[in-house]
């Protein structure tokens, strides 16, 4: 394969130093890793930990931020008024088209065709985004305290696997206490007043893959979003200096922070897997009937995925938490019936068979033209997605 990592080579904006500092100092009360933070932009989109010549860097990647910004103001919006699902849906569109052009550039035809897709269907300017995010007053703290908290949650979550990854026996510990947490929970009959069947029975489903998974991939993540949110809350009780009502607050805004940043990280991952999944099966495939054979194993792995993160993780940590810390309820801002079916709406959108099948057949025939030229097309992706200046 051609392709790699790509770093974006303009100008772009990072976080601020004291917060690097932060995690940086957060992490040695927990152990002492030596590590380093380097802000990137990169078509790998995610933060992750890489060991170069024997050092540790957190490759921050302000990419994702980028995204989730995006995904926050409309989400924002829309909580604002519940009239604006229209204008959501095409916003929160043109953001995943974006991500998918550039995590599908491995295959460069079909992120080139994406990417002419979304401006055909969404041709919003950056600037625009821009006015409306200074000149827009935010009511309450949600887009404010969930922009600051996730980032929190997020370096944890990288930081655990990394801990993990130096401190094997710790993990094995972590995901032990997990599981028997989520036995005990399970058997409490928790889904019992449940009163759609079908989504009790995926549920059930989903938590036994977490209960049996062992100390593997999925217990790890489930064990990465635990400590996540255990050690954001603590490092902010530790640093807030007011009445305990107002650390309640603090901890149900930062379980909103947890929740969007859970559904928008799901969903990223969960859509690129799917298109990725039916692009490879598309190529070795002679009929539909066996690229539905082939690709629907991959669909319902990334619909559990999606339960067991954004449902089953995150109720079962809220209820720890609303023991442990005396809440009363909590309840997500998500829970709201439109905003669920504004996200649900989107992202079915996103897989759909027929749009994806008509941009693999695109991007086939595109790769059959006699002066197809994947660094080319590749180079044209990053162009427009601002990764490189117009003359490269």
């Amino acid at each position: 394969m051609f392709y790699s990592k790509q770093i974006c080579q303009l100008p772009y904006p990072k976080d601020p130093p004291f917060l690097v500092s932060l995690f940086l100092a957060a992490t040695r009360e927990i152990a002492d890793c030596s590590f380093t933070i380097q802000q990137i932009k990169s078509t790998t989109v995610f933060p992750e930990f890489v060991t170069v010549q024997g050092k540790h860097i957190l490759h921050w990647d302000v990419q994702y931020w980028e995204f989730f910004e995006r995904f926050l103001l409309e989400l924002t919006y829309l909580l604002m008024d519940r009239a604006y699902v229209e204008r959501f849906s095409d916003r929160v569109l043109a953001l995943f088209y974006d991500f998918l052009s550039l995590k599908l550039l491995p295959f460069p035809g079909l992120a080139y065709c994406i990417q002419v897709n979304r401006e055909r269907r969404f041709s919003t300017s950056e600037k625009e985004r821009m006015i409306n995010l200074e000149t827009l007053h935010l009511p309450g703290s949600t887009y404010e305290s969930s922009n600051y908290y996730s980032r929190f949650l997020v370096f944890y979550h990288e930081f655990f696997h990394f801990y993990y990854k130096l401190n094997p026996s710790k993990k094995i510990e972590d995901c032990e206490r997990l599981s028997r947490l989520a036995k005990f929970y399970c058997e409490e009959d928790w889904l019992a007043d449940d009163e759609d069947d079908i989504i009790a029975d995926l549920l059930t489903e989903g938590f036994q893959t977490l209960l049996h998974s062992g100390p593997n991939k999925l217990l790890e993540e489930a064990s990465c979003d635990y400590r996540a949110l255990i050690e954001t809350i603590s490092l902010h009780r530790l640093l807030a200096n007011d009445a305990d009502k107002t650390f309640i607050e603090e901890i149900q805004k930062i379980h909103d922070a947890f929740h969007i940043n859970q559904v928008f990280l799901c969903y990223l991952t969960n859509i690129c897997a799917c298109w990725e999944a039916l692009y490879k099966s598309y190529l070795r495939v002679d009929s539909f009937e066996e690229l539905l054979k082939i690709s629907q194993p991959y669909f319902d792995k990334a619909a559990q995925m999606a339960i067991i993160r954004n449902s089953i993780i995150p109720d079962f940590l809220d209820k720890l938490n609303i023991k442990k810390y005396g809440m009363l309820s909590y309840i997500s801002v998500l829970d709201k019936p439109y905003i669920k079916a504004a996200i649900r709406n989107v992202t079915d959108e996103m897989v759909d068979l027929n749009f994806m099948l008509y941009a693999i057949e695109e991007s086939i025939r595109l790769s059959q033209l006699p002066h197809y030229n994947p660094f080319e097309l590749k180079n044209i992706v990053l162009s427009n997605a601002g990764y490189l200046a117009e003359n490269s």
